[in-house]
């Protein structure tokens, strides 16, 4: 993806400010898998984790471990500049696990890990998330072949050692109005993009999409995290997609068909549309600041 997703702003506004809210958490003890060596970082580096690192792909919203032998990590959020020492050691006094960081071009991601089983991973991230500075922490998996060897997503060799078996998802069930019937496979040109809501209406697929690792740009609503991003940002995205911006005739058959209802849609924020239009969840547009960080919706005739 275009580099445009990136040049977002931190989630975190002051890393003191975090840890108000940390005080009355409790913790247990878990077992921590042994960390993968890739992830070593060099004597003089710290909590940094190496740039080859694998740490999987994030399991958003309900979405379940593909693997019952996986490891996981948390990911608590991404900073322009490296923590200080200090904060680590509090995040390590609330988790069962270490907490690191990992360089990117975006900034630091990060993470708290590895953890052998998902539900100790689960028991901490709940604990994170009951401080609204980590609302957004997510759970990491890192698929493992059958030599305990982390597999990275695209090689010939991780495909062979260890196919990977895809939990069946529950049928869709139809509606007068539209269909959910987009064709994923058809669209989905990239592993780190994922369709969170997709209907057909007139002939016409609407998607709203997520970028998996854009994690320092999104907001939640209905318990699910939803991408934002400028407007130029959500062109480039359904573009990727083969798909545009959607129209404002699109926009009010949309809103009236009431798939936004039905399927829980997003709409606390307005979405782009063509010719830097904002559409907004009462039918009404208008044109904003191409800056703005809206919500993201594409189109395909």
């Amino acid at each position: 993806m275009k580099n445009t997703w990136l040049k977002q702003k931190s989630r975190w506004i002051s890393v003191a400010g975090i840890f108000v809210g940390l005080s009355g958490f409790s913790s247990a003890t878990f077992a921590a898998a042994p960390i993968n060596p890739e992830c070593l970082p060099g004597t003089t580096q710290g909590n940094v984790l190496a740039a080859s690192c694998p740490i999987g792909h994030g399991l958003w919203g309900s979405k379940q471990p593909q693997k019952l032998d996986s490891q996981y990590w948390i990911q608590c959020g991404m900073l322009k500049n490296k923590p200080s020492s200090y904060v680590f050691e509090q995040i390590n006094k609330k988790v069962s696990a270490k907490a690191w960081v990992k360089k990117e071009p975006a900034g630091y991601r990060c993470l708290i890990g590895p953890y052998q089983h998902y539900q100790n991973a689960k028991t901490d991230q709940v604990t994170l998330r009951s401080d609204n500075s980590f609302r957004g922490a997510i759970i990491r998996e890192v698929l493992m072949n059958e030599n305990n060897i982390a597999i990275v997503a695209g090689t010939e060799t991780a495909a062979k050692s260890a196919p990977i078996k895809k939990v069946p998802k529950a049928p869709k069930v139809e509606k007068k109005v539209f269909t959910a019937d987009l064709d994923i496979k058809q669209i989905l040109t990239a592993e780190d993009v994922e369709i969170r809501r997709s209907a057909t209406i007139d002939n016409k697929s609407y998607a709203i999409p997520f970028l998996l690792d854009n994690n320092d740009s999104f907001y939640m609503e209905n318990e699910i995290a939803w991408s934002r991003a400028t407007f130029d940002a959500s062109s480039l995205a359904c573009d990727h997609l083969s798909m545009r911006l959607i129209t404002v005739e699109e926009w009010q058959t949309l809103r009236q068909s009431g798939v936004m209802e039905q399927e829980k849609w997003p709409q606390h924020l307005p979405y782009w549309g063509e010719k830097k239009q904002a559409m907004f969840s009462n039918g009404t547009t208008r044109k904003l600041n191409d800056s703005s960080l809206l919500n993201v919706i594409c189109v395909k005739s």
